[in-house]
């Protein structure tokens, strides 16, 4: 097998996901003077931006999201982690599920998603309004944010306005371009192949990657440990029960990754498709990685 009969049988396993840039509102110039993004600062303030981080915009009445420890017996506010106003990914969206008007928000906390007691770890709501029925609210002072450590600025993660494009994703946990059956090779010709499989991943990803920031909607998820998927599901039907267990037409979807390049972490929020079009976010599973 050639190099590029495997980058072709690699470039077959691509999925199409929203890709999400971080933009500071400000930046330092060559003499060490910090320079305000004003575009950027405008849309901070502009209630229901697409943002990371900061203080939500959330609809009146909105109760702030718990989780309680049934081990350890403790409980806590969960950290605000972003919020997306849908109609900046209407247009990106390669399912064509996500409502195309309204908010989803998103919280995570320290309990990493790893036993089906963990599911009040992270909640994810839907709103379908509109923006001028959004108040900015701040966290309650007891949430601790300790655990995203280079994301975090006075207690809460560094704020960031995100701008979305549409980019292709790679298959990163098991990838499955590689060859399977390669009995009858020599030990030497395997060795080979698996060689090239790995030099033409790097050069696909350098090329998807480079403007890549390790937030998304769908797509491949950029795992850092291995794949979530079938731990999604092993949780779920000891949630919900036996009869909820998986259909034929049915699957799990990476709804949103949240992580930085220069970070070692990556938040991952999946959700089942059917899930999806129900709108039913009360159901996502969230976990965490890092390396």
């Amino acid at each position: 097998m050639t190099k590029e009969e495997i980058r072709e049988k690699l470039l077959e396993t691509m999925a199409p996901m929203i890709s999400a840039k971080f933009r500071e509102k400000y930046h330092w110039d060559e003499n060490d003077d910090i320079i305000w993004d004003e575009e950027v600062l405008q849309r901070l303030k502009t209630p229901g931006s697409s943002k990371a981080g900061g203080n939500p915009d959330l609809p009146k009445n909105f109760v702030w999201p718990t989780f309680t420890d049934t081990v350890d017996k403790e409980s806590g506010n969960l950290p605000f982690i972003a919020q997306i106003n849908l109609a900046d990914v209407a247009d990106l969206d390669p399912t064509g599920l996500l409502p195309k008007t309204g908010y989803l928000y998103f919280f995570f906390t320290t309990r990493h998603g790893y036993e089906a007691w963990h599911k009040g770890c992270a909640a994810v709501y839907y709103y379908d309004i509109s923006a001028e029925e959004l108040v900015t609210t701040e966290p309650p002072k007891e949430t601790e944010y300790d655990w995203f450590d280079s994301l975090l600025v006075d207690r809460s993660i560094h704020e960031h306005v995100m701008d979305f494009q549409r980019m292709n994703s790679l298959p990163n946990d098991e990838p499955c371009y590689k060859l399977r059956d390669l009995d009858g090779l020599s030990w030497e010709e395997r060795e080979r192949i698996r060689d090239l499989e790995t030099e033409v991943f790097a050069e696909e990803a350098r090329k998807i990657y480079h403007d890549h920031y390790g937030t998304q909607l769908f797509g491949h998820p950029d795992y850092l440990q291995y794949s979530e998927v079938d731990r999604c599901e092993k949780f779920y039907i000891e949630i919900y029960g036996e009869a909820e267990a998986l259909k034929d037409d049915d699957e799990w979807l990476l709804l949103f990754q949240f992580g930085k390049s220069t970070n070692v972490q990556h938040l991952y929020f999946f959700i089942r498709k059917s899930d999806l079009i129900a709108r039913r976010f009360d159901r996502v599973w969230a976990t965490v990685q890092w390396c």
